[in-house]
This record gives C-alpha cells, structure tokens and sequence, in this order.
C-alpha cells in the first residue's frame, strides 16, 4: 500500500511541475511582482525577508495575509510591536508549524513499569549534619540604605537627586 502512495505522490508532483513549468513566464513574473509589491506594502525591505514573503503568498495563496483561512497572518502583519524581520519570522514559523489539526502522536506502552525512584547511575550518600543542629548565621537581616533618586538628562548630566530636594 505504501509503494501505491508513494506512486500516486510522484505523479502527483510531476504533474504540478508540469502546470508550474506551463505557465507563461510574463504570468510567473506578474504574481512575484504582486507578491513582492505586497510584501513591500506590509513593510518588507531586505531581500531576504521580501523572498520568504513571496514563498509565503505561492505557497499558502496570494490573499493569506488576508485570509480567514490564515488569521495568525493578519494578526501577525497588523502588530505594531514587531519589526519586520521579527514579523517575517514569526510568519515563517506559523506556516511552518505542524496542523494543530493533526492527531497527536501515540506511543506504545512501556512493557516493563520502571520504579521512578530508582536511578543506577546516582550514587546516594548520607548527609553529614543533622538537620536538627542547624542554626542560622544570623536571625537579623542587615538594614537596606535607602535608595537614591538620581535623574539625568538625554546628554547624561546630572538633573537633580533625592537629596537637592
């Protein structure tokens, strides 16, 4: 069964290179301008984040960053907060990341209960001092100073301090 999908998988993967290879080059052109245009708009500058930009909108469609399919990209684009290259890595990573949807992995049973207090490669000894005979160093904690206010200005000059007051 698994050669039979593997089978149908290459085919599938030559026909798509077949439909991307069919496109005109003006068409392939005019969706990387739109895409870059798009990046540009959402304030991308550097090549390198206006590429993943673009590889974003091929491949999770040339509407994802408004798309309700793909609300994290909205939220993500519209955050004033993030710097560009911040926003296109957090971007990368969302799209990046395995479907929330997908079952979570299950594991098989452990064959042999392991008792978790039993570690073979720790080595236990038998403490020296008695818990008993512990007394601190000191009962009283020593006094804080108070603290000191200074304020400085842009340049680093003194202003004036708690004490000018």
């Amino acid at each position: 069964m698994a050669a039979f999908e593997q089978a149908r998988w290459r085919a599938f993967v030559d026909r798509a290179h077949l439909y991307v290879a069919s496109l005109r080059p003006n068409v392939v052109r005019a969706n990387v301008e739109a895409a870059l245009s798009r990046g540009r708009e959402h304030g991308f500058e550097s090549e390198y984040d206006l590429l993943r930009y673009c590889n974003l909108s091929f491949t999770l469609g040339s509407d994802f960053d408004r798309s309700a399919r793909y609300p994290w990209a909205g939220d993500v684009l519209g955050s004033r907060v993030y710097s560009p290259r911040t926003k296109m890595d957090l971007l990368w990573q969302l799209a990046n990341q395995p479907s929330v949807a997908e079952p979570p992995v299950e594991y098989d049973e452990v064959e042999e209960p392991v008792e978790p207090d039993v570690f073979p490669d720790e080595e236990r000894l038998p403490l020296d001092d008695d818990v008993a005979d512990f007394e601190p160093e000191s009962e009283e904690a020593e006094e804080l100073p108070d603290d000191i206010i200074v304020c400085t200005s842009e340049d680093g000059e003194l202003i004036e301090t708690e004490e000018d007051n």
